[in-house]
């Protein structure tokens, strides 16, 4: 009886004594507060208390203030891990909800508690196929859409199969249902009002989706995680979404915030998760390639619009028509014997069931397998045939690119017709975001526009006062070049507060849009282009007679983009519908522009304006700028 006795106390009290043992010779303290927890349980500073945990998940913690506590989490999870409780969405031990907190805990505190067998996520791990390492995938901007310049992250596990698109992909986005309000995506996605969560799925299924159906370029940054850290990463990941969830934010606790947070817990030393007023992926991208020996290669995978304008290109003007012809059906496919001919209508074939599904169902479906039978027969490319294959455009690259923000500092002068007097002025401009026409391509998709939102103040030399130049609000532009493989428009829109150019007002502030939709084409090769937009303007101000004004008009100009260097010839009319005021009323605008790229985050740049007025009675407005461009995240 004695022998039970002393038998049931010791297993009773054993975890309390391997606790009582490393609280000896250690500060439960200094844990608890040591970098590797607090990334491992996702806590950051706040204003209210010392830490707030950004997992929002109430069953992600075993104390009752653990969210805002981290030592008391750190003692109810050492004593969690020896109950026979169950926890999480799929009811398990603790040990097996919450692996990689079981694994630290064993590791740097020298817990001792039995283990228990974890079947759901040995399963869970089983399906990556013996990971070895990660790939942090970047996904690049649509075509033809600047707004998503932002680009979105993924994870990509690598693992021992010998194709890499048969390796694991995980993707974590907000859970929005199909038939959502636009609306209410906005509001919720900026507020948060969805959940963000995990998914699994083959990297195929994820390059099908981004490749191929939205022509985007992937960048794949495998990183120096070792197969012990990449199974703990897989844990980690595990313990979040069988146990707790997270709140998405568009702006801040997005896809790329959330997944380099994951790595900080695997890694506390990186400070990879920080950022400024938004987690914006392609600059958090950034924080992984300058992090020191953080990624070990980095791979790319061009768009499907890519691949096919690579062949296209290559096609000489025999070989064009062949490619026309058999795309317009005027000849069978068998009837063309130049193989890089077919290689392009395949292109273009594969591009219209990504892009026009009804359309390719209707025309091309039985079409390509014909397609594909005519090109075996002719055999592989000869080496001549491959040499005039072109390298893929790989400008994408978001940590070639410059950051998010920009100051820019200017000096210029402005000059009425009819004045012999030339105003000076100094003007100092901070834009939120993102990119403009005259900005280095590099990290962006090439001729794209997005800007949201600015601010530029002025001081004028002649009237010693400060003035707020310009509030814009967005700016975006689109210049997508027509070709055979795709003729989308080239669109553009604007709206801002800032005075009018053409009579001769400086301080009246007129509330603007500005929208167009035309055409472009590369001029050459597809460094330069040019094009030609319809546009509407709409002006409110109420010193105007009408107290508003509004035209159609027409806008044109040119891109050509030498090197390290871009210059910009651009040519608009709008004509005001305002025939109470004046007949046939217009207004011509031309602008120029030269930049330098010094460096990554360094821009100089010479632009000038020039406004004419239809009526003698507003004069016309010179201005020039020597402007001075300096990026920042």
């Amino acid at each position: 009886m004695k022998f039970f006795l002393v038998t049931l106390l010791i297993t009773l009290f054993a975890p309390v004594k391997s606790f009582a043992e490393w609280n000896q010779s250690l500060s439960l303290s200094e844990v608890a507060h040591s970098k590797s927890w607090l990334k491992l349980l996702h806590y950051r500073e706040a204003w209210t208390t010392d830490y707030k945990s950004l997992v929002d998940g109430p069953d992600f913690f075993f104390a009752e203030d653990g969210k805002t506590n981290p030592e008391a989490e750190l003692k109810a999870s050492l004593e969690a891990m020896s109950k026979d409780i169950k926890v999480g969405k799929l009811k398990q031990h603790p040990q097996c909800a919450f692996p990689y907190r079981f694994y630290y805990l064993k590791k740097n505190l020298n817990l001792k508690v039995p283990e228990q067998k974890c079947e759901k996520f040995e399963a869970f791990v089983k399906g990556f196929n013996n990971p070895k390492s990660i790939s942090i995938v970047y996904s690049s901007a649509y075509p033809n859409n600047p707004a998503s310049m932002f680009g979105h992250l993924l994870i990509k596990v690598n693992s021992e199969r010998n194709n890499p698109l048969l390796d694991s992909g995980l993707n974590y986005a907000a859970v929005v249902a199909d038939d959502e309000n636009p609306f209410a995506f906005f509001y919720f996605g900026v507020f948060g009002g969805y959940i963000g969560s995990y998914t699994h799925q083959p990297y195929y299924v994820k390059v099908n989706t981004y490749v191929n159906f939205e022509s985007r370029d992937l960048w794949e940054y495998e990183l120096t995680f070792t197969p012990e850290e990449v199974r703990n990463f897989i844990a980690h990941i595990w313990e979040i979404e069988t146990n707790s969830f997270y709140w998405y934010y568009f702006f801040d606790e997005n896809c790329a915030h959330q997944i380099l947070m994951a790595l900080e817990a695997i890694r506390p030393d990186w400070e990879v998760s920080d950022h400024t007023w938004a987690a914006v992926p392609g600059e958090m991208i950034k924080n992984l390639a300058f992090t020191p020996d953080a990624v070990k290669e980095v791979h790319f995978r061009p768009s499907h619009y890519k691949q096919a304008m690579q062949v296209l290109n290559a096609l000489t003007p025999e070989e064009k028509d062949g490619f026309l012809q058999i795309i317009q059906k005027d000849v069978e496919p068998t009837e063309v014997k130049h193989r890089l001919s077919l290689d392009a209508s395949i292109r273009y074939v594969e591009y219209l069931r990504n892009e026009k599904r009804s359309f390719y169902e209707k025309n091309y479906k039985n079409f390509r397998e014909t397609l594909l039978s005519a090109r075996a027969k002719l055999g592989m490319l000869t080496d001549e045939e491959k040499h005039r294959l072109p390298e893929i455009p790989k400008e994408t690259r978001p940590d070639l690119g410059h950051d998010v923000a920009a100051f820019v500092t200017s000096y210029g002068t402005s000059t009425f017709s009819g004045s012999d007097q030339t105003s000076e002025f100094f003007s100092l401009k901070f834009r939120s975001a993102y990119h403009d026409l005259l900005n280095s391509d590099r990290g962006m998709i090439r001729y794209g526009k997005i800007e949201f939102p600015s601010l530029e103040v002025r001081y004028y030399d002649d009237e010693e006062h400060l003035m707020i130049e310009e509030l814009g609000l967005l700016k975006s532009m689109s210049l997508h070049p027509l070709s055979h493989i795709s003729q989308k428009f080239s669109w553009k829109i604007e709206t801002r507060i800032a005075p009018a150019k053409d009579y001769g007002c400086l301080n009246c502030r007129h509330i603007s849009a500005d929208g167009g939709i035309g055409g472009s084409l590369n001029l050459f090769n597809r460094r330069h282009i040019a094009y030609l937009l319809g546009t509407m303007s709409t002006e409110l101000y109420d010193g105007l007679p009408l107290g508003y004004r509004l035209g159609p008009g027409v806008e044109t100009g040119v891109l050509v983009n030498p090197s390290n260097v871009k210059l910009q010839l651009g040519l608009k009319r709008i004509w005001y519908l305002d025939p109470k005021v004046q007949p046939n009323h217009y207004v011509d605008s031309v602008k120029t522009g030269i930049a330098w790229h010094l460096q990554r985050n360094w821009e100089l740049r010479q632009t000038g304006l020039w406004v004419i007025g239809s009526s003698e009675t507003y004069p016309q407005q010179f201005e020039t700028f020597l402007s001075v461009y300096y990026f920042f995240h």
